[in-house]
C-alpha cells in the first residue's frame, strides 16, 4: 500500500513538474517572440469633445495573433504625427482626414496610415505642389461626434480639403437611443457629442454627458450574463502578468452582456 502511494505521489509530482516546465518554456518563448501581451489605451476626457488619448501616451494594440503595434499619441490626443502649423504658401495644399476607427488605425504604424501614404503619392504625382495631411480619428466616434474634431483641432489649419471617412455603423452611433439599445448605455449620458431631435423635428447637438474617460460610467444596469467558462476567467485574470494567459485569452470567444427588456425599450 505504501509503495503504491509513493508511486502515485512521484507520478503526480512528475506530472506537476512537467506542467510547470512546459508553462515556463511557453512563457519564455512568447516573451522572446511577442513584444507585449495586452492592449493599453490611456484616455482623457476633453470637455466639449469627449474621450481622446492622453497626449504623449504610449498606445499598445494587439489581437494576440497578427499584430503588435505601439504608437505615441500626439499633443492633441490622436494617433498621428505632431500637429504642424497651418501651411502659408500659396502652392501648398493641406488635407485633414476625420473619422472613427478607420482613421485612428491603432493596428498599423503611423507611417503606413493612408493619409501618410496619400502625401507620398501626391509628392510623386504633383511635385510642384506641397501636399500635406493630418488625421483626427478615434474609435467609436460617429459622424456627429467628429464635428468637434474639426472645430477644435483641424479648422485652425485652414485646410483646402477635408476628407470624412465613415463606415455604415457610424450613422447609428449618432443616435443616443440606438446606442442605449445596442450598447446598454444611458442615452442621456453618452461619452461624445450626439444629435437629439425635438418634437418639432429640430435637431440639436448634445454635448458629452459624462465628464471622464471611463465609458462604463454610462452603462445602464445589466442583467448579469451567464459566467464565462472558468478557463477564460482564469486566463483573463492572469493575462496582465503572463504572455501564455494573454495568448490563450485572445483565442477564447468573449462574453457579451445582455440588458433587460425595460432598458431596451427605454
Amino acid at each position: 500500500m505504501n509503495a503504491a502511494l509513493r508511486t502515485a505521489g512521484w507520478t503526480l509530482l512528475f506530472l506537476l513538474a512537467s506542467a510547470v516546465a512546459v508553462f515556463c518554456a511557453a512563457e519564455a518563448y512568447l516573451r522572446l517572440m511577442l513584444p507585449f501581451a495586452a492592449n493599453s489605451r490611456p484616455l482623457v476626457f476633453v470637455p466639449g469633445v469627449g474621450i481622446l488619448f492622453e497626449p504623449g501616451a504610449e498606445v499598445r494594440t494587439t489581437n494576440g495573433r497578427d499584430y503588435w503595434t505601439v504608437q505615441k499619441a500626439n499633443a492633441l490626443g490622436f494617433l498621428d504625427r505632431e500637429p504642424a502649423p497651418a501651411p502659408g504658401a500659396a502652392e501648398s495644399c493641406h488635407a485633414v482626414v476625420i473619422g472613427g476607427a478607420l482613421v485612428e488605425a491603432a493596428e498599423v504604424p503611423t507611417a503606413d496610415k493612408f493619409h501618410v501614404r496619400f502625401e507620398e503619392l501626391a509628392a510623386r504625382a504633383l511635385p510642384e505642389l506641397d501636399v500635406t495631411a493630418s488625421a483626427y480619428g478615434f474609435r467609436g466616434a460617429a459622424q456627429i461626434a467628429q464635428l468637434p474634431f474639426y472645430d477644435a483641432y483641424a479648422r485652425r489649419l485652414e485646410p483646402e480639403l477635408a476628407v470624412l471617412v465613415f463606415e455604415p455603423g457610424d450613422f447609428g452611433r449618432d443616435v443616443p437611443l440606438r446606442r442605449a439599445l445596442f450598447r446598454g448605455r444611458d442615452p442621456d449620458r453618452q461619452p461624445r457629442v450626439t444629435a437629439v431631435q425635438a418634437e418639432d423635428g429640430v435637431m440639436t447637438l448634445r454635448p458629452p454627458g459624462i465628464d471622464g474617460p471611463d465609458e462604463r460610467a454610462a452603462l445602464m444596469e445589466p442583467i448579469p450574463p451567464a459566467p464565462d467558462p472558468w478557463p477564460r476567467r482564469v486566463a483573463e485574470l492572469l493575462a496582465p502578468y503572463a504572455h501564455v494567459a494573454a495568448h490563450a485569452a485572445a483565442r477564447m470567444p468573449p462574453g457579451r452582456p445582455y440588458y433587460s427588456a425595460e432598458h431596451r425599450a427605454a
